[in-house]
């Protein structure tokens, strides 16, 4: 009874933490969308962007955006979408610091605690999606760490299963991706069962179907709801969106007209691929769109082999071991790593004075490789692909981490040696962390709030003329990041390209608005074309030029000097 009493007394005082923490960073900052995806998935479950709230979010699963739209219809003022992200991030940092607690003691929890805030500051302020599974991944593999000696079981992997389960709902492809941090723990667990082998294998196995097949049925819930011939066509254009713009370089017409010449996009057409705006074209398509990531594969191919990309990444590695730009995650994962390496030579030289030795040193020493391992692979597979984005860099360095520091302190505890050496580096080191992160987060709050001042006016623009479209080039306003408990968009508007272009989602938001194609609508009296006031427009008149119609764009209003909202008239 006491047991159970004290095991409530933890979960509480990990989950009053965690709360408190949270209350504590949103009254230094607000709280932001990291990326305009985000805020689009934001404005999609929650009704602002085709009125209603939605089912399917395009980029979560249906499972979890098909429940959150439901909580939506029910309780529209509450924010359930950015509580879900910070529940992922906060609830996971509280559920670390309680298992590590219950395994290791308080010192060992603060530390850990000071390892997720230092290193994750930057991510608990702008909150972004992919992150929040990098958070529940690292908690899923810091559970399966601290299962008790003997008590590898379902039962006490079931909730690491359930946060595998969130993650993939959350996004599934950053789930697959921080899946080898969570393989690595289960894998050193089960090796620490000092069972007949057989057993340990089937109970492995067992696990592991479950975890499968969960994953299974949330896919199949997902494409089952995807399989209508609208959503079909536009899942397989957003497949191939995502191949063009986030892994190559989109080919210029110039020097490769006969490519483009042989799938039917002419120069104007293709001019729409380079600055986005490829919604304007109503010819675009899933098979042109793949055909043009297909080609653009070839070409990056043909400029520099297989060979030179895997060395140019192996160079790109390691000099990320010392690139300022990594501080200070680089930093704190090298020194985690140097102490990991000073503690197995101390044992060592120990064992052969003893002339013994424990499995378990064996094993902690090839979890540690097995680490370094998983994160060389991912890091050369980012640079590989020319995509070490700091939302996927930083969730490698959560991971790794998290797990080098529950190496550290669970010697530590067991062996009760070198505490205060040990903890006294860590703390250094984190407190240097977060400095670097705290300075980095409040420059960038100033950059967004002054960055966002046209957009903010535009928006306040727009809401002032609801009977007029706006439909704005993407480039113009890819800078403005939302906050996330601000003011929604405004319905009347919309972007010419983006990951959300030509979803059965938009058709619904631009029918709102008697608008069938964004090519005809353009030059409607209800509608507005919104453009930097320094970006060139020549684009626009020559892809109408292509297509026989001749327009003048007419400055309308401009928005502190910055966006400009243009009357588009046919000559």
């Amino acid at each position: 009874m006491a047991q159970e009493r004290r095991k409530i007394w933890t979960i509480t005082v990990a989950v009053i933490g965690a709360a408190a923490l949270w209350a504590v960073i949103g009254l230094w900052q607000d709280y932001w969308c990291d990326l305009n995806d985000d805020a689009l998935i934001l404005h999609i479950l929650n009704g602002s962007y085709t009125g209603a709230p939605e089912s399917m979010d395009i980029q979560n699963l249906y499972p979890l955006s098909a429940l959150l739209s439901i909580l939506y219809k029910a309780v529209r003022s509450v924010p359930w979408y950015q509580a879900l992200l910070l529940v992922c991030q906060f609830g996971s940092m509280a559920l670390i610091a309680y298992r590590v607690l219950c395994a290791c003691g308080k010192r060992a929890a603060a530390l850990m605690v000071g390892l997720l805030l230092s290193l994750m500051l930057w991510h608990l302020v702008f909150v972004q999606y992919s992150v929040a599974v990098g958070f529940l991944c690292t908690a899923a593999a810091v559970w399966i760490l601290t299962v008790p000696q003997g008590a590898f079981r379902f039962r006490a992997l079931w909730p690491a299963w359930a946060l595998l389960w969130l993650a993939y709902v959350l996004r599934s492809e950053m789930m697959l991706f921080m899946g080898p941090f969570v393989l690595l723990a289960f894998l050193y667990r089960a090796l620490q069962e000092r069972e007949d082998i057989r057993k340990i294998l089937v109970r492995c196995l067992c696990a592991g179907a479950v975890l499968v097949a969960g994953i299974g049925l949330l896919e199949g819930a997902d494409r089952a709801a995807r399989r209508s011939p609208d959503w079909q066509e536009f899942t397989a254009l957003f497949d191939a969106r995502t191949q063009l713009y986030d892994f190559q370089t989109i080919p210029p017409y110039e020097d490769n007209q006969s490519f483009y010449d042989s799938i039917g996009i002419s120069g104007e057409e293709a001019e729409l691929l380079v600055n986005y705006n490829y919604g304007l074209d109503p010819d675009m398509n899933a098979q042109k769109m793949q055909q043009v990531a297909d080609y653009a594969a070839q070409l990056r191919i043909r400029d520099k082999s297989v060979k030179e990309r895997i060395r140019d990444a192996l160079w790109d590695y390691r000099q990320g071991f010392t690139a300022r730009a990594e501080l200070p995650y680089n930093g704190v994962s090298i020194c985690l790593y140097v102490l990991c390496l000073i503690m197995a030579a101390g044992e060592s030289v120990t064992a052969r004075r003893r002339r013994s030795g424990r499995r378990s040193d064996l094993l902690d020493f090839l979890y540690v490789c097995g680490l370094f391992g998983a994160r060389s692979v991912l890091f050369l597979y980012l640079f590989y692909h020319q995509r070490p984005v700091a939302r996927l860099t930083h969730c490698i360095y959560l991971a790794e981490c998290a797990a080098l520091l529950f190496l550290l302190v669970k010697e530590v505890h067991e062996r009760k040696g070198f505490t205060r050496i040990y903890a006294g580096v860590c703390i250094a080191a984190f407190a240097a962390a977060l400095i670097v992160n705290v300075q980095s987060v409040n420059a960038e709050c100033e950059r967004r709030e002054e960055t966002n001042i046209p957009c903010e006016d535009l928006y306040d623009y727009e809401r002032e003329h609801p009977d007029i479209f706006f439909l704005t080039d993407v480039y113009s306003t890819v800078s403005f990041t939302d906050r996330m408990f601000g003011e929604a968009a405004p319905l009347n508007q919309d972007v010419l390209g983006g990951w959300a272009c030509k979803s059965p989602l938009q058709e619904k938001k631009l029918m709102l608005f008697g608008i069938s194609s964004m090519e005809e609508a353009l030059t409607q009296e209800n509608v507005r074309f919104v453009s930097r006031t320094d970006y060139d427009t020549g684009w626009l008149t020559a892809y109408y030029r292509s297509k026989g119609v001749n327009i003048t764009l007419v400055p309308e209003t401009v928005i502190d000097e910055d966006l400009t909202v243009y009357k588009v008239n046919r000559n």
